[in-house]
């Protein structure tokens, strides 16, 4: 980027006091010029300490008390000054070199979106081993699927993206970053360009419950985002009956773990990993699929 303009970074963050501080912690030491960026902290309704936390840093902190990501995300965006706002969440450590990379390309006025890669913080623990393993926060497992979307966790946008197509939609209880990425594709207005050496680092869930509970909410996006979507969609995606019937095969599936552990175990696979990640990819796949059936059902009853 050879003219450089202002450009807002974006932090959203609830009850989040010790990721922020890490977070603002490597923001500070990026090296773009600060004063061609300023950085705004959304303070979406904590009850710690995270707003004071946020205020030690020359940062604007921005109180929007109703919860909701996508609600905390607009109103950085209304409150940002920028051409380019990148979005960074407050569990993610940035490279020293992420915004710059991440704005390579920005000279051409067609590119609306740059998209950098999320790599994990910390494998230590197996559940945020197995997170990695599977790839379920990679941009480019999700920039390959069809609809084609992208977490926010790295991502950039041109002002302009939001005059053409809107912001983030607030009725979106997960899922809002891959609805807003889908409506900028099909608007058929904007290039995307993907910069994989713009690096941020996620700390994984690393505790089974957490991550269970994130797969239902994604489940319930999910169903969110195929109901929005549906035209661009097979019909099935949305089907109750489809969905449920999916449920119970994935359930009957369960009967075969034993067997796949004991087959990882032969292939003197290490313990942890040969018996815990098959229990971990069918927990997981039942609780995402819960909440895509719930929210079906919900919709299915209003």
């Amino acid at each position: 980027m050879t003219t450089r303009s202002l450009i807002s970074i974006v932090i959203p963050v609830r009850n989040g006091a010790a990721p922020i501080a890490r977070c603002l912690d490597s923001i500070m030491a990026l090296d773009y010029p600060a004063g061609q960026r300023e950085v705004v902290v959304v303070d979406n309704g904590s009850t710690d300490g995270t707003a004071a936390t946020a205020r030690t840093y020359p940062v604007t902190v921005v109180s929007h008390p109703q919860a909701g990501v996508a609600r905390a995300r607009n109103a950085g965006i209304r409150a940002s000054q920028g051409e380019i706002v990148a979005f960074i969440d407050a569990d993610c450590v940035a490279e020293k070199d992420w915004l710059r990379e991440l704005l390579n390309g920005a000279d051409n006025p067609t590119v609306g979106c740059f998209v950098g890669p999320i790599a994990a913080l910390d494998t230590r623990r197996l559940v945020a081993r197995w997170v990695k393993d599977r790839e379920l926060i990679s941009q480019e497992r999700l920039l390959s699927s069809h609809p084609a979307v992208a977490a926010t966790g790295n991502i950039a946008y041109r002002k302009a993206v939001f005059d053409a197509i809107g912001v983030f939609d607030e009725e979106m209880i997960a899922a809002e970053d891959g609805d807003l990425f889908w409506r900028m594709i099909r608007s058929d207005r904007f290039l995307v360009r993907y910069n994989r050496k713009a690096r941020v680092r996620h700390a994984h869930p690393d505790r089974v419950v957490p991550l269970l509970r994130r797969a239902f909410t994604e489940g319930r996006g999910l169903a969110l985002f195929r109901l929005k979507h549906r035209g661009d969609l097979s019909r099935r995606l949305t089907s109750l009956s489809c969905a449920a019937a999916g449920l119970a095969e994935i359930i009957a599936g369960t009967l075969l773990c034993p067997g796949r552990i004991a087959r990882n175990l032969l292939q003197r696979k290490p313990a942890a990993q040969g018996i815990a990640y098959p229990l971990l990819d069918k927990a997981y796949s039942i609780c995402r699929s819960s909440g895509v059936c719930y929210q079906l059902a919900r919709r299915a009853c209003d």
